[in-house]
């Protein structure tokens, strides 16, 4: 049961596949549900960084709350947060485009499939 589990842990990128594969076979989209859809996912991503905004305040503490004093939540300013207290790596976008492939190709199949089953009838 353990070798399973370990199993499932390496490849959970991967577990939603089979039901993405059922939800395609059985969907029956409309121009509604692929906006309500559209909107019910963003909700979770805006809870799920809710979360970790949470997590992080309880774990790093003051380093995290003197972040959040000086950038804004929502739009960027166009100079650059610097805290001497906290090591900040260099800016690689192949790191960062790496780091959110797995979520930004999950969420584009999805629509993406909707969207061509949709107008394709």
């Amino acid at each position: 049961m353990e070798k399973l589990s370990k199993l499932i842990f390496k490849y959970r990128s991967y577990t939603p596949i089979p039901f993405l594969l059922v939800m395609l076979y059985y969907q029956q989209a409309t121009s509604l549900s692929l906006v309500i859809g559209f909107f019910i996912s963003i909700i979770g991503e805006f809870f799920r960084l809710w979360v970790k905004e949470q997590y992080l305040g309880k774990t790093i503490g003051s380093n995290f709350e003197d972040f959040i004093k000086n950038v804004l939540r929502f739009f960027t300013k166009l100079k650059s947060y610097q805290n001497k207290n906290v090591f900040q790596p260099e800016f690689d976008i192949k790191k960062e485009l790496k780091s959110g492939k797995d979520f930004l190709l999950a969420f584009s199949s999805v629509y993406n499939s909707n969207d061509s089953l949709f107008f394709r009838n």
